[in-house]
């Protein structure tokens, strides 16, 4: 049933036959093609009632409705790097989707080099990466002693990182991935075959709910040390892609990953931010 404060287009002869995220546009002009995308995944943008896919093409006649009860006024993604939570020792930073963790050659600022700005202090190193279209916590040492601690609890297993990740599918009961991967490949992880014997290496999955007319489950996922591409390794090899990986998974370009670093604890520090999808 349509909400008072929905958006519809009627689709005229003129317009029909584009695809849903760049009709959109004259609905949610405000929104960019980045953001209209995010409101198809979320399953707030119909056709004729039912959820589509960005690229489906609407006919002439058809109906399309924006659901905008919890809609962003504009795009969250636009949000830059900022502070968590900080002490002595550690900085919790927020980096955004879209952004490096590190500067490349070439390839622009990242988010070290804004690390003396948002943090006051030239000595602050990052400790933990973040690929460039997942959000969430990067954790920045204060100091050689510092990062010299975290290597020790990572190590010993005492740095919990989990994150909130949308998968395609139905998971159904919380499993433990263990499958063993070989990183060596910079682009792309593959499997070893059998399963890894270093438990910093598993991944522990959680289903927090399920959406049947998407067929996507929202999961929570818990790494130890972790590695490179780790959960999107390890989710497409359990048939579970995370929505919006081009690299690992079924989803074109210009769709968001749904994978998002939301909390970090470790003895005497915790950081926890929420992701801009919920």
């Amino acid at each position: 049933m349509q909400q008072n404060n929905d958006k519809t287009l009627h689709v005229s002869a003129a317009e029909a036959w584009q695809r849903l995220d760049r009709l959109l546009e004259r609905i949610v002009p405000e929104l960019s093609l980045r953001g209209r995308r995010r409101l198809i995944d979320l399953g707030k943008a119909l056709v004729d009632g039912q959820p589509k896919p960005a690229g489906f093409k609407v006919g002439p006649g058809q109906t399309i409705t924006v659901r905008m009860d919890d809609t962003p006024a504009s795009d969250a993604s636009a949000s830059g790097p900022y502070v968590v939570q900080a002490d002595e020792r550690f900085a919790a930073v927020y980096k955004p989707a879209g952004m490096h963790s590190e500067s490349l050659a070439g390839g622009g600022q990242g988010l070290d080099a804004l690390l003396p700005e948002l943090l006051g202090r030239t000595d602050a190193r990052l400790v933990n990466r973040l690929d460039l279209p997942t959000s969430g916590i990067v954790l920045a040492a204060l100091g050689a002693d510092a990062e010299q601690e975290f290597r020790k609890l990572e190590n010993a297993g005492q740095v919990r990182k989990e994150y909130a990740v949308l998968v395609h599918g139905r998971v159904e009961v919380p499993t433990v991935l263990r499958l063993a991967l070989d990183t060596s490949d910079r682009k792309k992880v593959r499997a070893l075959g059998g399963d890894s014997p270093d438990p910093l290496r598993w991944t522990e999955i959680e289903p927090v709910a399920y959406d049947a007319i998407l067929d996507r489950t929202r999961l929570r996922a818990v790494i130890l040390m972790g590695a490179r591409h780790q959960i999107r390794a390890h989710l497409a090899m359990h048939d579970h892609p995370i929505v919006g990986d081009t690299l690992y998974g079924p989803d074109a370009e210009g769709e968001r990953l749904y994978l998002h670093h939301g909390r970090l604890e470790m003895p005497g520090f915790c950081a926890e931010v929420s992701p801009d999808w919920d």
